[in-house]
């Protein structure tokens, strides 16, 4: 996974388990200091596995335009 977003320098969002559910998550470095933020919460894995994929897909399209 850090390979990918190493190759293209931006945010990789994946599926993380929680103690109760599953969220999406990314890393983000600030200050030499790499963190793990967890965004959307989700019941299933397909639902976050479904809004992780969407989500870089959109970044990708946006990434594209600039």
């Amino acid at each position: 996974m850090n390979e990918n977003r190493k190759a293209t320098g931006t945010p990789l969002y994946y599926p993380r388990k929680m103690r109760r559910g599953w969220c999406v998550a990314h890393e983000v470095t600030a200050a030499g200091i790499t963190i793990e933020r967890y965004g959307i919460r989700c019941q299933t894995y397909a639902e976050a596995f479904g809004r992780a994929e969407v989500m870089n897909r959109e970044q990708q399209k946006g990434g594209e335009r600039s």
